[in-house]
């Protein structure tokens, strides 16, 4: 996934300098950076706490290991948790952002 958004970062940028792409008509999402500081900081453990990541742990489940079972239940239970604690963390969505400054 790395690879593929460098890639694409990259060929915006090159096909915008060399005039191919007009790159004020793409729009870029707003960053909101301590959301995505808080979201990966707990994605980040709970990669290395339950040992998979969200795609391997299905394979994992199918090759009968308990604790990708265990770890998949985490997950569904983490996203109701989540949506049950969304009204007090909305907040955190819009705590800061930083949008490409306009061309």
């Amino acid at each position: 996934m790395f690879t593929a958004i460098v890639t694409a970062m990259l060929g915006v940028t090159y096909l915008g300098w060399m005039g191919i792409l007009d790159v004020s008509l793409v729009y870029m999402v707003p960053t909101f950076w301590i959301a995505q500081i808080v979201g990966g900081v707990l994605l980040g453990v709970g990669f290395a706490v339950g040992g998979y990541c969200p795609g391997t742990s299905p394979a994992a489940v199918v090759m009968g290991h308990l604790d990708a079972i265990a770890y998949i239940v985490g997950i569904f239970a983490g996203v109701f948790v989540f949506s049950l604690a969304f009204p007090l963390l909305r907040g955190l969505y819009t705590a800061e952002t930083w949008s490409r400054p306009p061309a």
